[in-house]
């Protein structure tokens, strides 16, 4: 199997000689180059073709984002954004939504044996198997509903579980944008991210989406026209009383979850709690979380829907969901607002 060829796209020079010492012990990975701002990074892709990118989004000449827009406007090369800050860093969110698939934290020490570097090293990996597509950059305008609050169908939905993963902020801005004022059910949402980004992605997304979006706490009230984001660590799930639930992961065994927090738990939960009244919808993202619960939606005479193919960064989770028999309608992140508008009307 070929190596990983990573290029490295970092001001701190220091930064960027630990990084590339701990990358070059792995075996499967070869340090190709380094690039100390985003326009020299621009202008050496075609000659060292990258299989994936390590990126700063903070640098001189030319910021992380505009070279990620270059990037994936021309060459497109998988990117792994990387930044020191993940509570507040929305430069980092809107790198997703330029084109870069994934955030890490940076390591507080660079040592090969830290968990922090290891899980680096590993996405590194699995960035290097994605395929990315040549993609426009995207236009700098709020997204705004283009459609009015319609009344909601004979048999109104009360709750709404979204699961997501790679690809998925970027859908999840696109689709809570879209939704009218007024929505009429909460929303609860389950988005794989490393440690310490939840609480930037419930900023970022609330800042710019048309409803409200709060880090789940436990025992919260589910309200309306209010978007829920599962924290760190612990799975979320909804009871039939419509509060949020939080639990910590039980001992690791083979029919556990493989992520925490489970699209799958949360949507099983919202089946159990709501029954034909509950809307599951299942987002970008590799593996299959998701498409167990959703089944589960399905079966109970919920509503079910996943992300189209063409408008998925990585069709693995909305695939298995369809394979699965969990849901017959795949829809872009606009549709799938315009289909929650509709089913579930205003508060």
């Amino acid at each position: 199997m070929a190596a990983v060829r990573v290029l490295i796209v970092e001001d701190s020079p220091i930064i960027a000689a630990a990084l590339a010492a701990v990358l070059e012990r792995d075996p499967g990975i070869e340090l190709v180059g380094m690039a100390p701002d985003g326009k020299k990074a621009v202008e050496s892709i075609a000659a060292l073709q990258p299989s994936v990118i390590v990126m700063d989004v903070h640098m001189p000449v030319m910021d992380g984002l505009e070279a990620i827009e270059r990037i994936m406007a021309h060459t497109p090369v998988p990117i792994l954004v990387w930044t020191a800050d993940p509570m507040s860093d929305a430069l980092s969110f809107e790198a997703l939504r330029r084109g870069a698939l994934e955030l890490v934290r940076k390591p507080t020490a660079l040592h090969a044996s830290s968990p922090e570097t290891r899980e680096l090293v590993a996405k590194v990996k699995l960035l290097a198997s994605i395929p990315v597509l040549r993609r426009p950059a995207p236009s700098t305008r709020a997204v705004t509903a283009s459609f009015q609050i319609v009344p909601p169908r004979l048999e109104p939905r009360r709750a709404v579980g979204i699961v997501a993963s790679t690809g998925g902020p970027g859908a999840l801005l696109e689709l809570l944008s879209r939704l009218p004022a007024g929505f009429g059910a909460p929303i609860v949402i389950v988005q794989h991210l490393a440690a310490g980004f939840a609480p930037g992605l419930a900023t970022w997304l609330g800042k710019q989406a048309s409803i409200e979006v709060r880090l789940a706490d436990a025992g919260a009230p589910l309200v309306p026209g209010v978007a829920f984001l599962a924290p760190d660590g612990m799975h979320l799930s909804v009871g039939s009383a419509g509060r949020v639930l939080l639990s910590e992961p039980g001992p690791r065994r083979p029919s556990s979850p493989m992520h925490v927090p489970s699209g799958d738990v949360m949507l099983t939960s919202l089946a159990h709690g709501y029954g034909r009244s509950a809307v599951g919808v299942v987002l970008s993202g590799m593996g299959d979380d998701g498409a167990a619960g959703l089944a589960d939606v399905h079966e109970a005479g919920g509503l079910t829907m996943v992300q189209s193919e063409a408008s998925s960064v990585i069709f693995g989770m909305p695939r298995a969901a369809l394979e699965r028999g969990a849901a017959t309608r795949a829809l872009s992140p606009a549709e799938i607002a315009r289909e929650l508008g509709r089913c579930c009307g205003a508060a």
